[in-house]
């Protein structure tokens, strides 16, 4: 009975966890989502090196992050056989892992309603034992029966509408930065919100001064954003 007893405590603590994975899965609404649940996918993608695997199993690492479809492509390009079992190895042009993304600004993401862009500009590199011209590497996720999968690699093949979109976004960021401080000056100018109270100091009073000072206008004019 004791033994049931924990077995039923350890599944409901279990549960939450599952859950919650689950509706992470289900809402990449925001950058540091998506940039989470591709760092999920790639090392879901790097652990099947660790240790021989049987298919079953390697199924349930990827499905969580790549449609059927990729993983089958993946697969293909990497997967080994060996004793009746598989696992990939390590590769500087193993092709098909999520790119080496710097997960940083230069990590651009365009979150659209049915898609989700993601990529980055790789300067090219001339020394070393791998070269490189410079170029663009990135992915596309769509939703596989309600869920952000994994669904397409993109090379050289980053579709121009998605650049322009990205950058058209950061410029309207910076339109919208630009209006809010012309508009309001007193935000980034503090002399400008105590002239606006000049007449309270004109006799100096002290009970006048501290009156102004915490008066919540100039408190919040006079504050920086």
């Amino acid at each position: 009975m004791k033994k049931w007893t924990l077995l039923l405590f350890l599944l409901l603590l279990m549960s939450p966890l599952t859950t919650n994975a689950e509706a992470n899965n289900n809402d990449l609404s925001s950058r540091k989502e998506v940039l989470s649940f591709l760092k999920g996918a790639f090392e879901a993608q790097v652990s099947l090196s660790e240790k021989e695997r049987g298919m079953d199993e390697i199924h349930g690492i990827l499905s969580p992050y790549f449609t059927k479809n990729y993983e089958t492509i993946f697969l293909k390009e990497n997967l080994v056989h060996e004793n009746g079992k598989y696992m990939t190895y390590g590769s500087d042009f193993a092709r098909y892992f999520i790119p080496f993304f710097q997960f940083s600004d230069e990590t651009k993401i365009v979150i659209l309603p049915d898609e989700i862009f993601v990529y980055e500009y790789f300067e090219g590199n001339k020394e070393g034992p791998v070269e490189y011209e410079s170029h663009y590497e990135g992915i596309r996720l769509t939703k596989d029966k309600g869920k952000w999968k994994v669904d397409e690699y993109l090379d050289k093949d980053i579709p121009n509408r998605i650049i322009e979109l990205e950058q058209n976004v950061e410029v309207e960021k910076n339109k919208v930065k630009t209006t809010e401080v012309t508009q309001n000056p007193s935000l980034f100018n503090p002399l400008s919100a105590l002239l606006q109270f000049g007449a309270i100091f004109n006799d100096y009073s002290p009970k006048k001064f501290y009156m102004a000072f915490h008066h919540p206008d100039f408190r919040e004019q006079v504050a920086f954003r």
